[in-house]
């Protein structure tokens, strides 16, 4: 009796040191858990404010040149002073790959935007171009007179 007493004892301590373990194993887990919610939740913000800095205009994605190399600069709506800047750099940081990226996709999608409104502008230019070589003299000439500033009374 007092030997199965005495393994009773034992296995309960064995038990209570597994739960233990076990109990801290999951504190541990959980504290993880927690840091890893609060990291999400910086990056997201983080994200955020990157959008709408993109989208106001205050950053923008710049590509290279010959005198500077492509990335990220600031633009017209930009913070002011240094200070602000440091700051807002400070607040984008963690999510700066991203926001990047995002900047980047902007501003390609804002050239091929202007490609083809470019493409526009010069059909709409070589359809009146075509046209004006069709053009009769005194058209010619009034369309010069209204383009130097004269006043047109029309057709005479």
């Amino acid at each position: 009796m007092v030997q199965h007493r005495g393994q009773e004892e034992k296995a309960a301590a064995e038990a209570r040191a597994a739960r233990l373990a076990e109990e801290k194993r999951l504190q541990e887990a959980e504290e993880k858990v927690r840091l890893k919610a609060t990291e999400a939740e910086v990056i997201t913000d983080a994200i955020e404010t990157g959008l709408d800095l993109v989208a106001d205009g205050a950053v923008f994605w710049r590509e290279a040149s010959a005198d500077q190399q492509a990335g990220l600069t600031w633009g017209a709506a930009a913070p002011d002073t240094k200070g602000a800047r440091a700051e807002t750099l400070t607040e984008i940081r963690p999510a700066m790959r991203m926001v990047t990226r995002i900047a980047q996709l902007v501003a390609r999608t804002v050239k091929r935007a202007l490609a083809n409104e470019r493409q526009k502008l010069k059909q709409d230019a070589d359809y009146v171009r075509g046209l004006r070589q069709k053009w009769e003299p005194e058209d010619e000439a009034r369309l010069s007179r209204i383009t130097l500033g004269g006043i047109d009374s029309g057709p005479k």
